[in-house]
Order: structure tokens, then C-alpha cells, then sequence
């Protein structure tokens, strides 16, 4: 996303929506985008931080990016 948005490209709103889904309860992203229901969403800061910044280029006022910000402050 950060790549597109660099270059000046279209952002795809089918990418954004994916990645809005693997966000976990607690705000942050887990390193696999396959969530595994029996163990649940473990968040990572550095994923979260990866992207939080994509995020910030195209959904900053959306609440799913500050979940994630305030996810990676409480860490």
C-alpha cells in the first residue's frame, strides 16, 4: 500500500478490506493472515507497526487504525 500510494497508484479497497479483517480484538495484527480459530489472533508489534503505516496513507480516520495505535502504545 505504501508502495501504491508512493507511485501514485490506485489503492485497491479489496486490499484495505482484507487487511481490516486479520486485525485481532486487542487492535493489533498478527504475523500470519490465516487466524486459526482454536488458537486465536496473537498480535505482533513489529506486523502491527507494518500496517499501521499502510493504513496511515489511506485510513487514518478509520477507528481500525487507532485501535492499532492504541494497540502499539499499551506495548
Amino acid at each position: 500500500l505504501l508502495g501504491l500510494k508512493a507511485a501514485g497508484q490506485p489503492i485497491d479497497e479489496h486490499m484495505l478490506a482484507f487487511w481490516l479483517t486479520t486485525q485481532c480484538e486487542d487492535g493489533g495484527f498478527s504475523r500470519s493472515t490465516k487466524i486459526d480459530e482454536k488458537v486465536g489472533c496473537t498480535s505482533n508489534v513489529d506486523s502491527t507497526g507494518l500496517v499501521a503505516q499502510a493504513l496511515s496513507v489511506t485510513k487514518e480516520d478509520d477507528p481500525s487504525f487507532k485501535k492499532a495505535i492504541d494497540y502499539l502504545k499499551s506495548q
